[in-house]
């Protein structure tokens, strides 16, 4: 699958160090997605977004918190509170201040790249 409109997504795992990175970030907004490798859906989220290519126009982000990683464990923590989020998948489109501007639970390609498509391309 192709995603038009985008030239970069990168795939990264959040440490506590990542959240003033995302601040600091060239992206005016992006996408937080939270996980766990226990959930098959989350796995399957997962997949998706590292094998769908995008094209080049937009640069943006996506950063994956695995909630049952104890490396991620503090950063998933905060994120997760301030989310408030109660199920995985579960995922945020954000801008740098952490405001939401749309968000899916659960994992569906479709709903994804309607959400998607909407705010990036």
């Amino acid at each position: 699958m192709v995603i038009k409109g985008v030239s970069m997504i990168e795939l990264n795992k959040v440490q506590p160090k990542t959240l003033s990175e995302i601040v600091e970030s060239p992206y005016n907004k992006f996408i937080v997605k939270f996980g766990a490798g226990w959930c098959g859906p989350c796995r399957n989220f997962k997949t998706f977004i590292q094998k769908t290519s995008f094209t080049p126009r937009i640069n943006t982000a996506i950063y994956s918190i695995q909630l049952d990683d104890k490396d991620q464990k503090d950063a998933a923590d905060g994120l997760r509170q301030f989310f408030a989020f109660k199920s995985i998948p579960y995922c945020v489109v954000t801008d740098k201040s952490f405001k939401i501007i749309d968000s899916l639970s659960g994992f569906s390609e479709a709903e994804f790249m309607k959400m998607f498509n909407k705010h990036f391309c």
